[in-house]
Formats: structure tokens, sequence, C-alpha cells
């Protein structure tokens, strides 16, 4: 979801609404495979494959938790980390002993020796689910919205 104009008849107190679906997601999601593309790691080099851009994302892929409102992990919407950790980067400090280094997916020296869909589980994920009725899994190991 992202916040997008208004339509000041529609929502007069408000000039932004949310907005979602993958017009919205695709110009994100290719800005953050550039991203990826251009960060200092030792995967740099590697990610000129698509494939292998492809399972970066899915590995970053995350269902987190905000502190003081619990919900079930289950229910949380899945995001996409862009390996920023506060002033950390999940790609260029990979072997960081940190606290803040948890978050970070383990990811193989080789990101095309990783699995098919890696990265967290996105089910349940089908229509109706957590309040979503627009939720569904097209079998390519992520939620399209």
């Amino acid at each position: 979801d992202i916040a997008c104009p208004s339509d000041p008849l529609l929502q007069p107190n408000s000039p932004y609404r949310v907005c979602e679906g993958t017009s919205f997601a695709a110009p994100q999601v290719a800005a953050l495979a550039n991203y990826f593309r251009s960060v200092p790691s030792q995967w740099k080099s590697q990610l000129d494959k698509t494939a292998n851009v492809k399972k970066l994302i899915q590995l970053f892929h995350r269902r987190f938790a905000v502190h003081g409102h619990p919900v079930n992990p289950t229910s949380r919407t899945p995001i996409i980390l862009n390996g920023q950790v506060g002033g950390h980067s999940c790609l260029r400090e990979r072997d960081s002993n940190e606290e803040w280094h948890k978050v970070c997916p383990d990811i193989k020296d080789q990101p095309d020796q990783e699995p098919s869909n890696p990265g967290q589980p996105v089910t349940p994920c089908q229509g109706g689910q957590n309040g979503n009725p627009a939720k569904r899994q097209d079998g390519g190991g992520s939620c399209p919205l």
C-alpha cells in the first residue's frame, strides 16, 4: 500500500488515500531490484542475473512485528525489507554478529544456489484472509495484491 493523491470531492478531509495493487507495487519492486543491484555487497556481480535479483527480493520478504501492537504472525502483512536496519545494511555488513543483524536473512554465497521461492512463507493468503478479500496466491511463492 502507498499514499496517493485523493479526489477532494470524495475525501474532503484528506489530501491522500491508500492505494494498492500491482500498478503501485510494480514500480516499488523495480526500484528495490535496482537498489539491491547498486549496493556494494559480495553479491553485486551476481545480481546481473534476473533470477538472482528475484531470489534476493524473496529472501528479504518478511512479516514484521510492530512494537506495542501484538498481532498473530500469520495475520501480519508481508513486506519486502530493503536490507537497511537503522544505520546498518544486511547487504554490506553480512557477517555482523550484532543484535540488529538478527532480522537479516541468511543468504548463500551464490544466490543461484538458493531454493526456489526462498524466504518466509506468505501463507495463508487465500481470498478473504486477514481482512483483505483481494489476496490470492498465484503459485509464485508470493502474495500478489
